[in-house]
């Protein structure tokens, strides 16, 4: 199977990984995409983040991929600090890994899910973006969507974390989104 997209790889303090791109840009793990639309997956798997059902409490470096069956035809995959997420060609969003804050965006802060599970209150996505315990979504319309970590307003509202999207106001006819690790901020 060939990858949609390649990357330049860099030594993080944990291992090799990708850079950000198509692939997916969170350290110490990586989500290649194939042309079929299937998500491989290696590397940490602390949270259950690789979504091969699996929780393992270390780093676990593995030249072997997973391929995660639960769902099909992906077209993008982004990762965030310790989250998965990825895009379907019907516009579905799936989430898996940590949801320390919410950040899956389908069932309450504190858990973590090690299978990939479809965010069932949002449709339409266009584009998909992990930060650090935080994801945010675009819809075909450019409406923008965030959810999870709300430590510095990076869901676009003064409040706590949201488990679930959240429209962001004031933001319209958006062409794309961002999710920023370590500057908590998003952008669209």
């Amino acid at each position: 199977m060939q990858p949609l997209a390649t990357t330049a790889c860099g030594l993080s303090r944990r291992g090799w990984r990708h850079k950000e791109d198509e692939v997916g840009g969170a350290t110490e793990r990586t989500k290649p995409l194939s042309n079929n639309g299937a998500v491989w997956a290696w590397g940490d798997n602390t949270f259950g983040h690789l979504g091969n059902g699996v929780v393992l409490g270390s780093f676990q470096a593995s030249p072997i991929p997973t391929l995660e069956t639960n769902i099909a035809g992906v077209v993008a995959v982004a990762a965030g600090s310790d989250h998965t997420i990825a895009l379907t060609a019907d516009r579905r969003v799936w989430t898996w890994g940590s949801n320390g804050s919410g950040q899956l965006g389908r069932s309450t802060a504190g858990t973590f899910d090690a299978v990939p599970g479809q965010v069932t209150n949002l449709s339409g996505v266009a584009a998909i973006a992990g930060g650090d315990r935080f994801t945010v979504a675009m819809t075909t319309n450019g409406q923008v969507y965030a959810w999870g970590l709300n430590d510095s307003g990076q869901l676009g509202t003064n409040g706590p974390d949201i488990p679930t999207p959240h429209l962001v106001t004031g933001i319209s006819n958006a062409v794309a989104v961002s999710a920023h690790s370590f500057g908590q901020a998003s952008s669209a």
